[in-house]
C-alpha cells in the first residue's frame, strides 16, 4: 500500500479502524480514560473521528499535492467519513448509554 492509498483509506473507510485502534490504546494505557464521564468519552471518540480524516486530508494536500481549495472533493469526504464513523460508533453503543 502506498502512502497515498493509506491517506485515502484514513479519509474514508479506514477511519473506523484507526479510531478503534486509538480508543483501544487510550483504554489500555491512559488510566484516566475509564474515569471520564460517558459524555466525555463520546467527545473523545468524536474528536478522533473528525481529526483523523482531516489530518489525513491535510497530509494528502501537503505531501501529494491534493488541491487544497477543492472543498467538495478534498475536505468534504473527510468530514462525511468522520461523521459516519462517529454515528456508527454511537449507534452501536446506544444501548449502553445511561438514561436520564
Amino acid at each position: 500500500m502506498s502512502w497515498g492509498d493509506f491517506l485515502v483509506n484514513l479519509r474514508g473507510p479506514g477511519i473506523n479502524i484507526a479510531v478503534g485502534i486509538l480508543v483501544y490504546v487510550l483504554v489500555e494505557y491512559w488510566t484516566g480514560f475509564e474515569a471520564l464521564a460517558p459524555k466525555a468519552k463520546r467527545l473523545v471518540v468524536l474528536a478522533l473521528c473528525m481529526v483523523i480524516p482531516l489530518l489525513a486530508t491535510l497530509a494528502s494536500v501537503v505531501s501529494l499535492g491534493t488541491p487544497i481549495a477543492d472543498f467538495p472533493n478534498t475536505w468534504w469526504p473527510a468530514v462525511v467519513a468522520g461523521a459516519a464513523a462517529f454515528s456508527a460508533s454511537t449507534m452501536a453503543h446506544t444501548k449502553d448509554l445511561p438514561s436520564g
